[in-house]
């Protein structure tokens, strides 16, 4: 929770911008760009976020924020455990109250969501495609991943 009179925008404050409220990575992305995880960004926090996912940000920029958003732990590999998070983020994409690492980490799965096999299998699935070698995909992997999907450029901005 921000601290009350600070000159902070909450998590709340963000998802109330439509297309955050629809994003599934809407906690990821308030984390991401808070100093300390908890998802309150200051002002200039909130305009780095802005500027990030304008239409105007250069692709490199974009293809870098995107891994960090996948990278939910933080080892500059995108592995299994940051497939299945990512995927549970997309398919369970409740909003987080007070998003920090630990509770995104720790968040129990929803029952409207994909089952624990039906998960397994995705990520398998997913990891075959991108990493069959199971040693996690490093950025510059991913990027070019991303340089072959054409739309993703169009598709990683917030529009305000």
């Amino acid at each position: 929770m921000c601290s009350e009179g600070s000159n902070t925008i909450s998590h709340q404050d963000i998802t109330q911008i439509e297309e955050m409220r629809a994003n599934p990575f809407a906690s990821r992305i308030c984390e991401l760009f808070s100093e300390d995880g908890t998802g309150c960004l200051n002002f200039e926090k909130f305009l780095k976020l802005i500027s990030i996912f304008s239409a105007s940000t250069p692709a490199e920029v974009k293809m870098a924020w995107a891994f960090a958003l996948w990278d939910f732990d933080g080892d500059d590999l995108i592995g299994s455990e940051d497939i299945r998070e990512g995927i549970d983020l997309i398919t369970h994409a409740g909003t987080i109250p007070q998003p920090s690492a630990q509770i995104i980490l720790q968040r129990k799965v929803s029952s409207v969501g994909l089952n624990e096999d039906e998960i397994d299998q995705l990520v398998a699935q997913v990891g075959l495609e991108i990493d069959p070698d199971n040693y996690g995909l490093p950025y510059h992997d991913f990027r070019g991943i991303l340089l072959r999907m054409p739309d993703f450029i169009n598709n990683f901005k917030i529009n305000i």
